[in-house]
Protein backbone atom coordinates (compact mmCIF):
# COMPACT_ATOMS: atom_id res chain seq x y z
CA UNK A 1 0.00 0.00 0.00
CA UNK A 2 1.29 3.58 -1.03
CA UNK A 3 1.70 6.12 1.96
CA UNK A 4 1.30 9.75 0.77
CA UNK A 5 3.14 11.99 2.97
CA UNK A 6 2.91 16.11 2.62
CA UNK A 7 6.41 16.07 2.62
CA UNK A 8 6.20 20.03 2.99
CA UNK A 9 5.09 19.91 6.25
CA UNK A 10 7.86 17.19 7.04
CA UNK A 11 10.57 19.41 5.85
CA UNK A 12 9.08 22.37 7.50
CA UNK A 13 9.23 20.89 10.70
CA UNK A 14 12.78 19.25 11.11
CA UNK A 15 14.15 22.34 9.89
CA UNK A 16 12.68 24.84 12.32
CA UNK A 17 13.41 22.16 15.04
CA UNK A 18 16.80 22.43 14.55
CA UNK A 19 17.14 26.03 14.29
CA UNK A 20 19.14 27.77 16.89
CA UNK A 21 19.79 31.30 18.63
CA UNK A 22 22.80 32.16 19.90
CA UNK A 23 23.66 35.77 21.59
CA UNK A 24 27.30 37.31 20.80
CA UNK A 25 26.84 40.74 22.37
CA UNK A 26 23.84 42.57 23.91
CA UNK A 27 22.20 43.34 21.66
CA UNK A 28 23.59 41.26 18.60
CA UNK A 29 21.77 37.57 17.72
CA UNK A 30 21.93 35.54 15.26
CA UNK A 31 19.95 32.17 14.39
CA UNK A 32 21.78 29.12 12.67
CA UNK A 33 21.11 25.56 11.56
CA UNK A 34 23.13 22.66 11.75
CA UNK A 35 22.19 19.97 8.92
CA UNK A 36 23.05 17.41 10.54
CA UNK A 37 20.45 18.14 13.47
CA UNK A 38 17.13 18.69 10.50
CA UNK A 39 18.45 15.47 9.06
CA UNK A 40 18.14 13.60 12.60
CA UNK A 41 14.92 14.77 13.32
CA UNK A 42 13.41 14.03 9.77
CA UNK A 43 14.93 10.66 10.12
CA UNK A 44 13.37 10.60 13.50
CA UNK A 45 9.78 11.12 11.97
CA UNK A 46 9.62 8.74 9.14
CA UNK A 47 11.05 6.26 11.52
CA UNK A 48 8.16 6.85 13.13
CA UNK A 49 6.03 7.30 10.40
CA UNK A 50 7.11 3.22 9.59
CA UNK A 51 6.33 2.10 12.93
CA UNK A 52 2.64 3.70 13.37
CA UNK A 53 2.30 2.20 9.20
CA UNK A 54 4.07 -0.66 9.08
CA UNK A 55 4.38 -2.61 5.63
CA UNK A 56 3.01 0.44 3.74
CA UNK A 57 5.36 1.93 0.75
CA UNK A 58 6.10 6.37 1.90
CA UNK A 59 6.20 8.87 -0.99
CA UNK A 60 7.20 12.54 0.00
CA UNK A 61 4.90 14.87 -1.78
CA UNK A 62 6.64 18.44 -2.48
CA UNK A 63 5.48 21.42 -3.89
CA UNK A 64 6.66 22.69 -7.44
CA UNK A 65 8.48 26.61 -7.20
CA UNK A 66 5.25 27.59 -9.25
CA UNK A 67 2.03 27.22 -7.96
CA UNK A 68 -0.88 27.55 -10.64
CA UNK A 69 -3.08 28.60 -8.55
CA UNK A 70 -1.46 32.25 -9.07
CA UNK A 71 -2.08 32.36 -12.67
CA UNK A 72 -5.94 31.87 -11.48
CA UNK A 73 -5.47 34.97 -8.98
CA UNK A 74 -1.92 36.70 -8.46
CA UNK A 75 -2.81 37.32 -4.83
CA UNK A 76 -3.31 33.32 -4.01
CA UNK A 77 -1.10 33.23 -0.41
CA UNK A 78 0.46 36.78 -1.08
CA UNK A 79 -0.28 37.16 2.61
CA UNK A 80 2.69 34.92 2.98
CA UNK A 81 5.07 36.70 0.91
CA UNK A 82 6.68 38.39 4.27
CA UNK A 83 7.22 34.61 6.07
CA UNK A 84 10.70 33.32 5.90
CA UNK A 85 11.28 29.98 4.92
CA UNK A 86 13.51 28.28 8.13
CA UNK A 87 17.42 28.27 7.59
CA UNK A 88 18.97 26.21 4.78
CA UNK A 89 15.47 25.62 3.10
CA UNK A 90 17.28 24.46 -0.20
CA UNK A 91 20.29 22.54 0.97
CA UNK A 92 17.69 20.62 3.03
CA UNK A 93 15.21 20.01 0.63
CA UNK A 94 17.53 18.55 -1.56
CA UNK A 95 18.99 16.03 1.02
CA UNK A 96 15.13 14.65 1.19
CA UNK A 97 15.35 14.27 -2.46
CA UNK A 98 18.37 12.23 -2.29
CA UNK A 99 17.34 10.67 0.69
CA UNK A 100 13.62 9.60 0.17
CA UNK A 101 11.38 8.79 -2.23
CA UNK A 102 10.05 12.13 -3.15
CA UNK A 103 7.58 13.02 -6.52
CA UNK A 104 6.44 16.84 -7.54
CA UNK A 105 5.02 17.43 -10.45
CA UNK A 106 4.81 20.80 -12.72
CA UNK A 107 2.87 23.69 -11.07
CA UNK A 108 1.41 21.73 -8.56
CA UNK A 109 1.24 22.35 -4.24
CA UNK A 110 1.89 18.78 -2.56
CA UNK A 111 -1.48 18.62 -1.54
CA UNK A 112 -2.48 18.72 -5.12
CA UNK A 113 0.19 15.59 -5.98
CA UNK A 114 -1.16 13.52 -2.87
CA UNK A 115 -4.96 14.59 -4.07
CA UNK A 116 -3.84 12.95 -7.60
CA UNK A 117 -2.06 9.94 -6.40
CA UNK A 118 -4.98 9.01 -4.28
CA UNK A 119 -7.70 9.00 -6.95
CA UNK A 120 -5.43 7.07 -9.40
CA UNK A 121 -7.55 4.17 -10.63
CA UNK A 122 -5.91 1.25 -9.09
CA UNK A 123 -4.02 2.88 -6.56
CA UNK A 124 -4.59 1.58 -3.19
CA UNK A 125 -3.15 4.56 -0.83
CA UNK A 126 -2.92 6.41 2.76
CA UNK A 127 -3.16 9.85 2.60
CA UNK A 128 -0.91 11.57 5.31
CA UNK A 129 -0.98 14.74 6.14
CA UNK A 130 -2.42 17.61 8.99
CA UNK A 131 -3.64 19.94 6.45
CA UNK A 132 -7.36 20.72 6.75
CA UNK A 133 -7.89 20.73 3.12
CA UNK A 134 -6.97 17.08 2.47
CA UNK A 135 -10.53 16.35 3.57
CA UNK A 136 -11.51 17.29 -0.45
CA UNK A 137 -9.87 13.82 -1.28
CA UNK A 138 -11.99 10.38 -0.78
CA UNK A 139 -10.51 7.53 0.16
CA UNK A 140 -8.36 6.57 3.12
CA UNK A 141 -6.15 9.17 5.58
CA UNK A 142 -4.15 8.94 8.70
CA UNK A 143 -6.13 10.75 11.05
CA UNK A 144 -2.91 10.69 13.26
CA UNK A 145 -4.19 7.23 15.14
CA UNK A 146 -6.36 5.34 12.95
CA UNK A 147 -6.81 5.28 9.35
CA UNK A 148 -10.12 6.57 8.62
CA UNK A 149 -12.31 6.81 5.38
CA UNK A 150 -13.11 9.74 3.38
CA UNK A 151 -16.16 9.34 1.16
CA UNK A 152 -17.12 11.00 -2.24
CA UNK A 153 -19.50 12.94 -1.43
CA UNK A 154 -17.93 13.80 2.14
CA UNK A 155 -15.32 15.31 -0.07
CA UNK A 156 -17.17 17.61 -2.02
CA UNK A 157 -19.02 19.10 0.58
CA UNK A 158 -16.00 19.89 2.21
CA UNK A 159 -14.35 21.86 -1.19
CA UNK A 160 -18.18 23.46 -1.26
CA UNK A 161 -17.56 24.78 2.33
CA UNK A 162 -14.28 26.08 1.21
CA UNK A 163 -15.83 27.64 -1.75
CA UNK A 164 -18.36 29.60 0.34
CA UNK A 165 -16.05 30.12 3.65
CA UNK A 166 -12.30 30.56 1.88
CA UNK A 167 -9.51 30.05 3.68
CA UNK A 168 -7.46 33.47 5.19
CA UNK A 169 -4.21 31.10 5.67
CA UNK A 170 -3.76 30.10 2.11
CA UNK A 171 -5.26 33.87 1.16
CA UNK A 172 -8.77 33.37 -0.87
CA UNK A 173 -11.95 34.79 0.38
CA UNK A 174 -14.86 33.06 -0.48
CA UNK A 175 -18.16 34.63 -0.37
CA UNK A 176 -17.94 37.57 1.87
CA UNK A 177 -19.73 37.22 5.30
CA UNK A 178 -20.04 33.33 5.18
CA UNK A 179 -18.64 31.73 7.90
CA UNK A 180 -18.59 27.74 8.84
CA UNK A 181 -22.00 27.95 10.31
CA UNK A 182 -23.44 30.10 8.11
CA UNK A 183 -21.91 28.02 5.05
CA UNK A 184 -23.33 24.51 6.77
CA UNK A 185 -26.72 25.81 7.02
CA UNK A 186 -26.49 26.96 3.05
CA UNK A 187 -25.20 23.65 1.81
CA UNK A 188 -28.17 22.06 3.81
CA UNK A 189 -30.88 23.61 2.07
CA UNK A 190 -29.41 21.73 -1.18
CA UNK A 191 -32.21 18.76 -2.32
CA UNK A 192 -29.30 15.97 -2.27
CA UNK A 193 -26.12 15.95 -0.87
CA UNK A 194 -24.06 16.50 -4.11
CA UNK A 195 -22.43 18.89 -6.27
CA UNK A 196 -24.90 19.19 -8.81
CA UNK A 197 -27.42 20.18 -6.06
CA UNK A 198 -24.84 22.31 -3.20
CA UNK A 199 -23.67 24.06 -6.50
CA UNK A 200 -26.69 26.45 -7.40
CA UNK A 201 -26.81 26.86 -2.89
CA UNK A 202 -23.39 28.09 -3.47
CA UNK A 203 -24.19 30.58 -6.38
CA UNK A 204 -26.98 31.87 -4.72
CA UNK A 205 -24.71 32.91 -2.19
CA UNK A 206 -22.59 34.36 -4.02
CA UNK A 207 -25.16 36.81 -6.42
CA UNK A 208 -26.52 37.90 -3.22
CA UNK A 209 -23.30 39.00 -1.83
CA UNK A 210 -23.44 40.70 -5.30
CA UNK A 211 -21.10 38.77 -7.27
CA UNK A 212 -20.64 36.50 -10.25
CA UNK A 213 -21.20 33.07 -10.85
CA UNK A 214 -17.46 34.17 -12.68
CA UNK A 215 -16.73 35.43 -8.86
CA UNK A 216 -17.63 31.53 -7.54
CA UNK A 217 -15.99 29.49 -10.25
CA UNK A 218 -13.02 31.18 -9.45
CA UNK A 219 -12.76 30.83 -5.11
CA UNK A 220 -13.93 27.07 -6.35
CA UNK A 221 -10.49 26.77 -8.44
CA UNK A 222 -8.60 28.11 -5.32
CA UNK A 223 -10.12 25.70 -3.30
CA UNK A 224 -10.21 22.35 -5.29
CA UNK A 225 -7.60 20.02 -4.26
CA UNK A 226 -6.64 18.43 -7.67
CA UNK A 227 -7.69 14.44 -8.58
CA UNK A 228 -6.66 12.50 -11.13
CA UNK A 229 -9.58 13.64 -13.40
CA UNK A 230 -8.26 17.80 -12.94
CA UNK A 231 -4.81 16.48 -14.03
CA UNK A 232 -3.70 15.89 -18.10
CA UNK A 233 -1.09 13.39 -17.16
CA UNK A 234 0.13 13.46 -20.55
CA UNK A 235 0.79 17.21 -21.17
CA UNK A 236 1.72 18.01 -17.37
CA UNK A 237 -1.00 20.15 -17.20
CA UNK A 238 -4.19 21.07 -14.95
CA UNK A 239 -7.78 20.96 -15.92
CA UNK A 240 -9.55 23.74 -14.13
CA UNK A 241 -12.39 22.46 -12.25
CA UNK A 242 -15.77 22.59 -13.43
CA UNK A 243 -19.23 21.96 -11.79
CA UNK A 244 -21.21 18.59 -13.03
Amino acid sequence: MLLLIDGDILVYKALTSAEKEVQWEDDLWCLWVDLRDAQGAMVEMMDDIAQKLPNTVPYLCLTHPHNFRKDIDPTYKANRKAQRKPMAFSAFRKWVTETYTTITKPNLEADDVLGILATKPGNDAIIMSADKDLRQIPGKHWDGEKVIEVTKAEGDWWHMMQTLTGDPVDGYAGCPGIGKVKAERILKEAEEPSVGFWWPCVLDAYEKAQLTEEDALKQARLARILQWDDWDQERQEVKLWVPK
